[in-house]
């Protein structure tokens, strides 16, 4: 019990003089870094008992959220892939396939990738460290959204044909690569294109037999997944005690000062900002919004097949799975037993923000709620012949057009995040992408 007391006396120390005058809990002395980090690290039921600190933040990120959420993804990866292995098999030993058959083969696959999917989702707001735009194991060479259509897969499959296959030696090589581009390859009709505009080649490629078809599909969906599976694998190594133990670093000061390493923690939660608000939710729904930096706006009243997921039809489920990603980060809440522990909210409880750390709470799960609702429904099919003035009269309490209410549901969190929590957490800065857009 001594030794316990003195090393909370040694946390109380402070990183800078502002969190000092607020009271938060915090290591300067060398020494105690090592030996608190040491502690947490090696006795993980310390990490979220007692008084709150930066460093057991930081812990409980790592140990209880991220970590367990990365295995989880690369195990599901696992599953897709070995699913995908044995539909080939089986495709390889038939003389013709029929619609039918195909849509039977691949009912097993289409939920090994929705499970791999969500979680993915649940992941997508803890895009720092390994996970990082930049890094080779970064989030976006698992999946990446960008709202256009999948042409490129179509074209791909052109280039199977002649024993092309995309080549992924680029980071940000993201046109066809990762989860994105195997889902119109589960999900989509095995007789139609993905192109809009009419391309002859394409055309006269659809009019081969099925099974050559689907054979193509599975070369390029066996090739997919194995940058993806390599992928997935290096994110759980990379947060794994026994290899990268990203978690160490971030609390033995390799990975920046503690500040510095919450800020990165704080600042991809502005990924629910600028790609869930911006990107995903208000484009489709008509709203004008600015992406990369450029204001814009959907060219119709509303752009349904902006929505995401549009051939797996679960825009709604992933919309869910990314707000409660976010909780998990912001509230410290453990991915798997959904116990809370320390997160961003107890660092605004620590610094008597208390209110700002409970209205954000609260409008993450309102918004949580009001998808659960409907998440048996297509936002898709929502967003096809809106009533543009009803969705213009939609607010978060006046609720006509439900679609446009989802809008207006995570724009209280994000406007929250950029105002409020900010000026709580002068420390804390919002990323480039999200600075001065205030929609």
């Amino acid at each position: 019990m001594k030794k316990i007391l003195l090393l909370t006396s040694l946390l109380t120390l402070s990183a800078c003089n502002d969190f000092t005058q607020k009271n938060l809990v915090t290591n300067t002395a060398e020494e105690a870094v090592v030996n608190s980090s040491e502690l947490l690290l090696g006795q993980t039921s310390l990490i979220n008992s007692g008084d709150f600190t930066i460093e057991k933040l930081l812990a409980n990120t790592g140990t209880f959220i991220i970590g367990p959420l990365s295995t989880e993804l690369n195990d599901q990866i696992s599953n897709l892939n070995a699913g995908i292995t044995q539909y080939c098999s089986t495709l390889a030993a038939l003389p013709f396939v029929t619609k039918d058959q195909v849509t039977s083969f691949r009912k097993p696959l289409q939920d090994s990738w929705k499970e791999a999917m969500l979680t993915f989702h649940k992941l997508e707001l803890m895009n720092f460290g390994p996970a990082q735009s930049a890094s080779s194991t970064s989030m976006q060479s698992i999946y990446s959204f960008d709202g256009k259509d999948k042409c490129r897969v179509d074209i791909a499959l052109l280039q199977v044909e002649r024993n092309r296959l995309p080549v992924f030696e680029v980071i940000d090589n993201y046109n066809v690569r990762g989860l994105d581009t195997i889902e119109p390859l589960l999900f989509g009709d095995p007789n139609k294109g993905r192109c809009q505009r009419e391309n002859p080649r394409i055309t006269t490629w659809f009019k081969k037999p099925l099974l050559e078809r689907e054979q193509a599909s599975c070369k390029l969906m066996t090739h997919l997944m194995k940058d993806i599976s390599l992928k997935s694998s290096q994110l759980e190594n990379a947060w794994s005690p026994r290899v990268g133990n990203y978690t160490a670093s971030m609390l033995n000061g390799s990975a920046g000062t503690s500040i510095e390493v919450v800020n990165q923690i704080s600042q991809s939660l502005f990924t629910m900002d600028t790609l869930i608000k911006d990107v995903k939710t208000s484009y489709p729904a008509g709203f004008e919004v600015r992406i990369d930096e450029v204001v814009t706006k959907c060219p119709d009243s509303t752009c349904p097949r902006a929505t995401e997921h549009l051939y797996a039809d679960m825009a709604l489920e992933s919309l869910q799975a990314s707000l409660e990603g976010f909780k998990l980060i912001f509230t410290g809440t453990h991915a798997q037993t959904g116990v809370n522990g320390y997160g961003l909210d107890d660092l605004l409880k620590s610094r008597d923000f208390a209110t700002i750390a409970e209205q954000l709470s609260k409008n993450i799960d309102t918004a949580i709620a009001n998808i659960e609702k409907i998440k048996d429904q297509s936002l898709r099919d929502m967003l096809t012949n809106v009533d543009p003035t009803g969705c213009q009269q939609t607010t978060a309490e006046n609720r006509k057009v439900e679609a446009c209410a989802l809008v207006w549901d995570i724009r209280k969190i994000t406007d929250l995040l950029k105002n409020d929590y900010l000026v709580a957490l002068a420390e804390l800065s919002a990323p480039r992408q999200a600075v001065g857009d205030n929609d």
